[in-house]
């Protein structure tokens, strides 16, 4: 890449997170896509010091390129990304017109998404080792299964997104309402979603384990659910 890209490249990050609010992992993702297209500029030969030089029959070869050993989901995903990344160069005047403008999108047969029945998700939980089969010996085995009880009971309760449940933090639930507050949730606005008896019931056996091992309430802006390290886990 040249300093020109890495520039263009360093911009439209802060762009994705700053501007539009796009969580780590879908940054990352994009970042990732554009750099993939860099690299693939540089082994054909096209120079990435002039932007305005990326034509849409660049593009095409290009997808072209992916077509031979990605699933057509993939290139979906793929495409939409440079498509976000031209638009920002066009509307930041880096470049005089998007070439994915000539491109037409890739059409995915979509089927139904695949799911636990209840049943599934009473074996996936049954698999967590209760407190009360955890030694006394090992408090830490005690807070971790709690705390894997609560995510699993949790995420199966709302039906909120993985990247949406890391991101809660004590303020956001409501024991005595049966309440939780997603902020910036899905298309970016806050969401209340009612939590079910068991799984309140399990984050708040764990509420009361994560004020033992750490030392303070589980309350205000601290992350809910933390590693062993008393960092806020992430979806990887």
């Amino acid at each position: 890449m040249t300093t020109t890209s890495d520039a263009a490249l360093a911009a439209f990050k802060d762009h994705l997170a700053l501007m539009l609010g796009r969580s780590p992992h879908t940054v990352r993702s994009y970042v990732g896509v554009v750099e993939a297209f860099y690299a693939f500029l540089d082994s054909k030969g096209h120079s990435t010091s002039d932007l305005n030089l990326i034509d849409h029959r660049i593009i095409r070869a290009y997808l072209a390129n992916l077509a031979k050993g990605h699933s057509k989901a993939t290139m979906e995903s793929r495409q939409a990304a440079l498509k976000v990344f031209f638009s920002w160069l066009q509307e930041e005047r880096k470049i005089v017109r998007s070439p994915m403008e000539k491109i037409a999108n890739v059409k995915v047969t979509k089927g139904l998404p695949s799911y636990l029945n209840e049943d599934e998700v009473a074996k996936l939980v049954d698999a967590i080792p209760t407190m009360k089969q955890a030694k006394v010996s090992e408090p830490a085995t005690n807070y971790t299964n709690a705390r894997d009880h609560a995510i699993i009971a949790t995420f199966y309760s709302t039906g909120m997104r993985v990247s949406e449940l890391t991101a809660l933090n004590w303020q956001d639930i409501d024991f005595k309402t049966a309440h939780l507050r997603v902020n910036y949730g899905k298309n970016g606005r806050d969401r209340i979603l009612p939590i079910g008896e068991k799984a309140n019931r399990r984050l708040w056996e764990y509420a009361k384990l994560y004020e033992s091992k750490w030392r303070t309430e589980a309350k205000g802006v601290r992350p809910v659910f933390v590693s062993r390290n008393n960092q806020r886990i992430t979806t990887r």
